[in-house]
C-alpha cells in the first residue's frame, strides 16, 4: 500500500488519498462575514472587513455607440471611456470621477482610503496587424500597478484586475503599454469596455 506524501497549507492526504482543506486550514477561526484574500507572498489571510465592504464603488457599462475618430493610440495613452450613453453609477461618498471634454470622456477616478478590488475589459482596434498592453495606473505615485493585459489580432477576451489597499486619496487610470501600431476603440469594440469597483 502506498500513500501520497503531498501535504496543502501543512494538510497531508487522507488514506483515500484525498487532502481536505477546509476554510479552517487556510485562515484561523473562520466565521461568516470574513473575507480570504492572498497576501504579496502569495499565502492565504484573512482581509479586515472594514466599512461598506462589498459596496459597489463605480460601474461604468457602455451601451449606444454613435461616434467616430481615431487618435492616435502611444506609448502611455491614458485610455478613455465615453461619457454618454453608458449606464453609470457610483457611490460619491466612495469616488470621484475625473472627466474630459465633451461627451464627458471618463479618464480615471479617484478613491478614498481603503480597500478595492478594481476590474475592467478594455479594446482596441487591432485591424492593422498591431498589438499592445494595457494596466492600471497610479496618478498620485506616477506609477504602474497590478498586471498587464494583452491586446492582438484575433478574438479574445481581457479581464485586468487589480486590488489596492490605498491609506489616502489616489487618482487611477488605464493606459496603453508597449504599443505597437494599434487604433483607438471604435463603435464596435466599445462595447466591450467596462469597469466596476468594489470596496472590499
Amino acid at each position: 500500500m502506498s500513500h501520497l506524501l503531498n501535504s496543502v497549507n501543512n494538510v497531508k492526504s487522507s488514506t483515500d488519498a484525498n487532502i481536505n482543506l477546509g476554510l479552517s486550514s487556510l485562515i484561523s477561526s473562520p466565521s461568516n462575514d470574513d473575507i480570504v484574500g492572498i497576501d504579496a507572498s502569495g499565502d492565504a489571510k484573512k482581509l479586515s472587513a472594514g466599512s461598506s465592504v462589498g459596496t459597489p464603488v463605480l460601474s461604468y457599462v457602455t451601451q449606444l455607440g454613435g461616434w467616430g475618430g481615431s487618435p492616435t493610440v502611444t506609448e502611455g495613452y491614458n485610455i478613455f471611456l465615453r461619457g454618454a450613453s453608458c449606464t453609470i453609477e457610483e457611490n460619491s461618498a466612495l469616488v470621484t470621477k475625473h472627466t474630459v471634454g465633451s461627451p464627458q470622456w471618463l479618464s480615471g477616478w479617484t478613491l478614498v482610503a481603503g480597500n478595492y478590488l478594481m476590474l475592467a475589459s478594455w479594446a482596441f482596434s487591432t485591424a492593422g496587424g498591431g498589438d499592445c498592453n494595457a494596466q492600471f495606473y497610479n496618478q498620485t505615485s506616477s506609477s504602474y500597478v497590478g498586471p498587464k493585459i494583452h491586446f492582438e489580432t484575433g478574438s479574445f477576451s481581457n479581464r485586468l484586475i487589480y486590488y489596492t489597499s490605498i491609506s489616502s486619496n489616489t487618482r487611477f487610470e488605464i493606459r496603453a503599454r508597449d504599443v505597437n501600431s494599434v487604433g483607438f476603440f471604435d463603435s464596435t469594440s466599445m462595447f466591450a469596455c467596462t469597469i466596476q469597483i468594489f470596496k472590499i
